[in-house]
């Protein structure tokens, strides 16, 4: 397993390390299944590999996800249709349980669709096998989640550099990115601190500088601000827009935070399973 052939300056043992290793890379393993729900129609028919719209970087049409629940089939994304152009900048908000994380899940292939087409780059995700797909979330899609998901034996350089490992560049290359994004994040003076010397803050902007560290075309952010307080919360935000312009990352961001939301050039809002534009102010509650 090339997992075990990645070593850094000190040597770390023990079930513990090596079970974190394997649940944090979010960016390499799917997630697990639900437990309690199983998917229905999950094997969309195949089709074409050059699709209508490649000009966007991401293309949904008629985006559908249903599971099984106690016996009922539970739909939790109903036929959503979405363009999405290299370099944008776009907020989704809604109600808990909306679907927001699901459609987030969906795109960064971390899960895949009951029916529909989801397009990336000019390529159809649902046609692509398991190692494409591995491929595609490792290198060109970066994961800012609620919860940093840094690995506690490893050095905020060295979680940064562990993507990058894993999918094989020259260590020599990976460490130089890692340096770099970290000083670009405003943690310079905190390259060999592990997490647990780290403040929240400071904890995930490692996160944010571990998803850009492929340099991905699109950067997927769930609730990446939840658990920060509105000071530490409002420096990330201010970090978004500049790694934005500086990269042209597209970054798609489900927040519940108004003051995100309201900033970013673009708002969508899911309701009951369907994603519509969003031009008015945040409505109480609803985000």
């Amino acid at each position: 397993m090339y997992l075990r052939s990645l070593h850094f300056s000190r040597r770390r043992e023990g079930p513990r390390g090596a079970a974190a290793l394997v649940g944090a890379i979010v960016s390499v393993a799917p997630l697990d299944p639900d437990p309690a729900a199983s998917e229905v129609g999950s094997q969309p028919a195949a089709g074409e590999a050059c699709v209508a719209g490649a000009e966007a970087l991401i293309s949904v049409r008629g985006l559908t996800k249903v599971f099984l629940h106690g016996g009922r089939e539970l739909q939790v994304l109903r036929g959503i249709d979405l363009d999405v152009g290299a370099g944008e900048l776009l907020s989704i908000v809604g109600s808990s349980g909306a679907g927001k994380s699901t459609f987030l899940h969906i795109l960064g292939t971390l899960d895949r669709a009951s029916a529909g087409v989801v397009s990336f780059g000019g390529r159809r995700l649902n046609e692509l096998g398991a190692g494409q797909l591995a491929a595609v979330r490792n290198r060109e899609i970066g994961f800012v989640f609620q919860f940093h998901h840094l690995l506690p034996e490893f050095t905020a350089l060295e979680n940064v550099m562990l993507p990058a490992l894993i999918g094989r560049l020259a260590r020599a290359e990976a460490l130089q990115r890692a340096e770099e994004l970290l000083v670009e994040v405003g943690l310079a003076e905190r390259l060999s601190h592990r997490p647990g010397e780290l403040s929240g803050g400071e904890q995930q902007r490692v996160a944010l500088a571990r998803a850009l560290v492929w340099r991905p075309k699109l950067l997927l952010a769930d609730e990446p601000t939840g658990n920060l307080d509105s000071a530490t919360g409002h420096s990330m935000h201010e970090l978004f827009f500049a790694l934005n312009e500086r990269f042209g990352t597209t970054m798609l961001t489900v927040t519940h935070n108004p003051e995100l939301a309201l900033r970013m050039p673009r708002r969508l809002r899911m309701s009951d399973g369907r994603l519509t534009e969003d031009t008015g102010p945040p409505r109480p509650g609803a985000v």
